[in-house]
């Protein structure tokens, strides 16, 4: 059985992405892998933390949280406020 985690928009109230985390290496940060699927997550600091522009979940940073971090979690969902 895969790993899916299922990014939300909070203020649309829909799921807009929907990701097999098995597919890709669990050492990738969040929000590397949503700018590779080319999804639009705020950041202007290039992953370094800094902007905190990238929060989801009200307070994780998809910088700094990596796609084995998010499954040891327990994770399954996502939510983006602004979209």
């Amino acid at each position: 059985m895969s790993y899916r985690l299922d990014i939300l928009g909070e203020a649309s109230g829909r799921t807009l992405l929907q990701i097999d985390l098995d597919s890709y290496s669990p050492q990738k940060d969040l929000l590397s892998l949503l700018q590779e699927l080319k999804f639009p997550i705020a950041s202007s600091c290039e992953g370094e933390g800094i902007c905190k522009k990238c929060v989801v979940n009200g307070n994780l940073l998809t910088c700094q949280v990596s796609l084995e971090l998010i499954k040891s979690m327990g994770l399954d969902r996502i939510k983006i406020s602004y979209l």
